[in-house]
């Protein structure tokens, strides 16, 4: 059972987080992105597999993803929607839980995600340990 008093979608909430800075907006937040798929465009470095296809990263991969600047922060760079115009080919998806720990493995400064039209919502490296239960 979701323990948050309202049933808001991914966009909503970065909206509303976005707009209002409510504290317990972004517990909500954190939690429902902790299990919402969200996609990264990918620079350099696609694996060549099918569309859809399950692949996992190894040592040797070398993938960048887009970056975003949020304030003096170079963070990674994700939307909520595979369809979103401003992603485009190729991406990878994973959960918010999996990209979080990505970017913390790859020494990022954070992570930014995007919703559905205009609005951001970003975690430093130490939100993301927080969010994430190791920090």
């Amino acid at each position: 059972m979701w323990p948050f008093k309202q049933n808001r979608d991914v966009d909503q909430l970065i909206f509303d987080y976005a707009e209002h800075r409510r504290p317990a907006d972004m517990r909500e937040l954190i939690a429902l992105l902790r299990q919402t798929e969200l996609f990264a465009p990918v620079v350099s470095g696609a694996p060549s597999v099918p569309s859809g296809t399950k692949y996992v990263a190894g040592a040797h991969d070398a993938i960048q993803l887009r970056t975003a600047r949020l304030g003096n922060l170079n963070c990674v760079a994700f939307y909520t929607h595979r369809s979103d115009a401003r992603l485009q080919h190729p991406c990878v998806s994973m959960n918010g839980e999996e990209a979080m720990r990505m970017v913390l493995k790859a020494n990022a400064d954070g992570i930014a995600i995007q919703n559905n039209k205009t609005s951001y919502f970003g975690l430093d490296a130490q939100g993301i340990r927080e969010a994430i239960g190791g920090g």
